[in-house]
């Protein structure tokens, strides 16, 4: 069977379905959709799953019953009568699913025989439909019941004929499917038709039939044979089945009867109402069962074979009993559960069950033991009695399982103990009621813990176990390890050393030794001991050895120091080199020479020390008591160098007031005293020891240097060293000490005391403008400030004594024109000259002349321009420094001149002079005013004056009067000019 749950359909396909006669059909089939009714009776659709719309050309989303169509794609023929039903694809979306169902038919009337489905459907050739190969729509055909609760499926059939189930040509074709036999249980039975779109061509379904074909009558005579039971209990139920043939599934009209008797041979008698193939009963006594079987359609009869049916006693319900209540698991002695069964009938067996999953089936023995039972075997044990396969009723016992405690901690679980040792302890468990055994199980047990014995070696057992509840628990084991005590240690009893004597470890022949300072108590070291030989006397050491964790015995070893004489008298010895020397002497008894500080042989024979090289040398002497020598004496013999001297120079010569060094070359070394002597008119200037000395000579000649050179009391003869020192020249300068800044200073010589060679000058970067060796020169400095001139005379390679002289540069005055008052000039005018800036210790000198008059040394001045030309200013500083500066005037003739052509002489302050204007500075030689009537009213050769309309005082009429004016230009040109100017007031 499958149980269907149907998918989510798509709206592109159609469907169409029809009937087919079968040989009974069931009411409402077949259906052929033929009587034009939109939706035929009883039969309904369910939209699973839907994307498209319902009026874009489907006009419905659903199976539709139809004659006619007009859509995209031509209505196939009905495959009989007017009408089908139609799935319609291609207005559907792709994935658009939707199920058809038909009416319940009620199968319960049909139980034999078979029940079929079938239908009718139109499979398309895509290509002649012209969709290009679409043939993917399909339906699912299934059978539902509501009260079964499921659909079972059967097909899927593809539109297309290429797909699944396959057919070779485009038509209609009948598909159908038998039912299975438990349908015939159910009357709400359904056929389905599921569409299932993939937007391809339309499916078609026509004449849908539920069918039902009877089964064929018996014939003849039916056999029958039935199942035995041999032996059953008393009043237990049992079954007896007949199997007969034909088979009644395949054929109608078999009856059974079933029939029963006190014996094997009869008389039969009919059992009341047992006509089914089964019979079911329970009896008392032995019983004899036959069945006949009968063929209505033949009359005949059949009858099986005799079942001889036994009844057999049922036992007692068995007495239980227990040793509850008993102890979990495993403890120190055996932990049962012992269950115990009795029955008055010989030869039953016992079936038991209990917790943990206890189970005994069929044992014949009436006891049960259940060893080391864990605390879930507690709880209620059952048991019934069994004989011949009949069970008595059961009875039960509760069974108490107590907790068995752990066994207890022993701490620790193995102690180990050395042969002998004291200070032996009992042994420790931690627990509750705990007892002690020697025995690993059996035995009483004591509560007193053992204190364990070390007088022998071995390895001891001891066992403990705790009680709570009743319950001893299992035994911890205690083990107990005593080890053998180890021997002393094999070592020398006495060992002899003189006082200071260089001692060895002690040594001894032994595991693990530890060595002490006194025969008991301490605590050892595990380092062998250095023995001390600085003190005299006898010292006693100890060692023992462990093996196994277990100290031996301390073995004794004597050390003995005898004393040690003491050292030789001694003295140190000096030589100086290649000196004579004797035997060395010490004062003490029985001398040994050595070479060395220790180790080495000696000699009784007094060394004589070599003297022909420097040298320490170390001698070494003791004396001898008894065995023990004494320690050595060093005895020093210090040989010293006898030094060398030689002077070294580093030049042949040296200039007078000049300097050289001497070295000392040699075998003295620096710590040796070097006593130097200079000649008069030497200085030393530094130096010390094996120098470089650094000496001055300021006397010209030949000059002797000495040295002695000193180590301890061993001295060098004096040597020495004669140096040529040459005269150097003396030559003086004629340098002026003051000088202006771009000046020319003149440099030259004075006295010289004998022939110069050549001369080095530095001007202290001022310019030669003239001159060479050994001058005159003429020198400038361009930047103020003091300078220093050096000059150096050379004769026969010796300089003279550096000569400096010291010039001062004084700074140039500050001499520049700042501001013109003017810059439009006419000749005549008076500008104002400003310096920038103004020392009043310096002289300020303006020309020409002739413009300034006496302003002089002041840094503001007038200057009355007669003509065009340079004006300068020379500043001189009190050192008599001086620098100018100019500017160009460019002063023009300005010769016109201007009048007003009226004035209005009333007082008012406006306009009320008559006179000529000008920006130049003309000489008037007349100037006048006259009236109409040829009066002079006004008359001057001033240009600043002018008429103020008064003749006399008067004033004058108003009215046109008349000038003349006749004046020369600064550039000596005569000009005369005349005109109207008219009076107002």
């Amino acid at each position: 069977m499958k149980i269907f749950h149907l998918r989510v359909l798509a709206c592109i396909g159609m469907l169409l379905f029809s009937s087919q006669g079968f040989s009974q059909s069931y009411p409402g089939f077949p259906e052929s959709f033929d009587a034009g009714t939109v939706t035929p009776t009883g039969w309904s659709t369910v939209l699973f799953s839907y994307s498209g719309s319902d009026g874009s050309g489907c006009g419905c989303v659903d199976w539709q019953w139809a004659t006619s169509y007009g859509g995209y794609n031509p209505l196939e023929p009905t495959h009989s009568g007017a009408g089908m039903l139609w799935y319609n694809s291609y207005d559907m979306y792709s994935g658009n699913e939707e199920a058809v169902f038909s009416p319940a038919a009620d199968l319960t009337t049909y139980s034999s025989g078979t029940n079929t489905v079938s239908f009718w459907m139109f499979r398309s050739n895509d290509v002649s439909a012209g969709w290009g190969g679409y043939e993917s729509d399909f339906v699912d055909v299934y059978v539902y019941s509501p009260t079964w609760g499921g659909y079972y499926y059967l097909d899927e059939i593809h539109d297309g004929i290429n797909q699944s189930p396959t057919v070779s040509a485009e038509g209609w074709y009948q598909y159908s499917y038998t039912l299975p036999s438990f349908f015939s249980s159910y009357n709400d039975v359904q056929i389905v038709l599921d569409g299932i779109s993939e937007y391809a061509v339309d499916m078609y379904v026509d004449d849908v039939s539920f069918d039902h074909v009877p089964l064929p009558p018996c014939t003849g005579t039916p056999s029958v044979s039935i199942t035995t039971v041999p032996a059953i209990c008393i009043n237990v139920p049992f079954t007896l089945t007949a199997t007969a043939s034909p088979d009644p599934s395949t054929v109608s009209g078999i009856t059974y009867q079933w029939q029963s008797s006190n014996s094997a041979t009869g008389p039969w008698t009919a059992i009341p109402g047992e006509t089914n193939a089964t019979y079911s009963t329970s009896i008392t006594t032995t019983t004899y069962y036959q069945c006949l079987v009968n063929c209505s359609a033949s009359g005949l009869t059949g009858t099986s074979n005799v079942d001889t049916t036994v009844v057999t006693p049922i036992p007692g319900t068995p007495i239980i009993g227990s040793n509850s209540p008993v102890c979990s698991d495993v403890g120190y002695n055996p932990n049962n559960i012992i269950l115990n069964a009795s029955d008055a009938l010989a030869g039953v067996s016992y079936t038991w069950s209990g917790p943990n999953g206890f189970s005994v089936t069929n044992d014949p023995s009436p006891t049960q033991t259940i060893s080391d039972p864990p605390l879930s075997a507690a709880g209620t044990y059952t048991v019934y009695a069994s004989l011949n396969g009949c069970s008595s009723g059961s009875n039960s016992t509760n069974v108490v399982v107590n907790p068995t405690p752990v066994p207890p901690v022993v701490s620790p679980s193995l102690t180990s103990y050395c042969q002998f040792q004291t200070g032996v302890s009992q042994l420790t468990a931690s627990g509750s009621n705990v007892l002690w055994h020697t025995a690993a199980s059996g035995g009483v047990g004591s509560s007193t813990a053992p204190i364990p014995s070390v007088a022998n070696a071995g390895l001891f057992f001891w066992y403990v176990t705790q009680t709570s509840g009743g319950c001893e628990s299992a035994a911890a084991m205690d083990s107990v390890l005593v080890k053998n005590k180890p021997a002393v240690p094999y070592t020398s009893l006495s060992i002899y050393y003189c006082q200071d004597d260089v001692p060895a470890e002690l040594t001894a022949i032994g595991a693990n030794m530890l060595w002490y300072n006194s025969a008991t108590g301490g605590i050892g070291s595990s380092v062998a001991p250095l023995p001390s030989t600085s003190i005299a006397g006898t010292f006693n050491y100890y060692v023992s050895q462990t093996v196994n964790g277990c100290e031996s015995d301390r073995a004794t070893i004597a050390v003995i120091i005898r004393p040690k004489p003491g050292k030789p008298g001694v003295a140190v010895k000096n030589y100086c080199q290649g000196d004579f020397s004797l035997p060395l002497a010490a004062t003490g008894s029985n001398l040994t020479w050595y070479t060395t500080s220790s180790g080495g042989f000696g000699t009784p024979m007094a060394p004589i020390p070599p003297t022909s090289y420097a040298d320490t040398q170390y001698y070494y002497v003791t004396s001898t008591l008894g065995v023990c020598e004494s320690d050595r004496a060093q005895l020093v013999v210090i040989v010293d160098y006898t030094p060398n001297a030689l002077i070294l120079s580093n030049q042949p010569y040296v200039c007078q007031f000049d300097s050289t060094f001497f070295t000392y070359y040699g075998n003295a070394l620096p710590d040796a005293t070097y006593n130097w002597t200079l000649p008069s008119g030497a200085s030393l200037l530094h130096g010390i020891s094996q120098g470089p000395i650094w000496a001055k000579f300021d006397s010209a000649g030949k000059r002797v240097i000495t040295l002695q050179v000193t180590n301890k009391k061993c001295k060098s003869p004096i040597t020495s060293y004669i140096l040529d020192v040459r005269q150097a020249p003396n030559v003086s300068t004629n340098i002026r000490r003051e000088v202006c800044q771009g000046d020319i200073l003149d440099v030259s010589l004075g006295y010289a005391n004998e022939k110069i060679d050549n001369f080095n000058w530095n001007f202290d970067g001022g310019e030669i403008v003239f001159g060479s060796e050994g001058g005159p020169y003429g020198i400038r400095y361009n930047t103020s400030g003091q300078y220093i001139i050096e000059m150096v005379a050379n004769t026969n390679s010796c300089p003279s004594i550096p000569r400096f002289d010291t010039v001062t540069v004084h700074t140039l005055a500050d001499a520049h024109i700042g501001t013109v008052s003017n810059s439009n000039i006419c000749a005549g005018d008076s500008i104002v000259f400003t310096t920038e800036r103004y020392n009043p210790a310096y002289l300020y000198q303006w020309q020409p002349a002739i413009y300034f008059g006496t302003q002089n040394n002041q840094s503001q001045v007038y200057g009355f321009i007669e003509h065009s030309g340079y004006v300068k200013l020379q500043v001189t500083t009190e050192f008599g420094c001086t620098s100018t500066d100019s500017t160009l005037i460019s002063a023009q003739p300005c010769c016109e001149v201007f009048f007003p052509n009226a004035f209005t002489p009333n007082g008012d302050g406006k306009n009320d002079i008559f006179r000529p204007v000008s920006a130049g500075n003309q000489v008037i030689k007349t100037f006048f005013v006259t009236n109409r009537w040829g009066q002079k009213v006004f008359e001057t050769v001033n240009p600043h004056i002018g008429w103020d309309g008064k003749l006399n005082g008067v004033l004058q009429d108003l009215g046109t009067y008349y000038y003349f004016i006749k004046y020369v230009c600064a550039n000596g040109r005569v000009f005369e000019e005349k005109g109207e100017v008219i009076l107002l007031r």
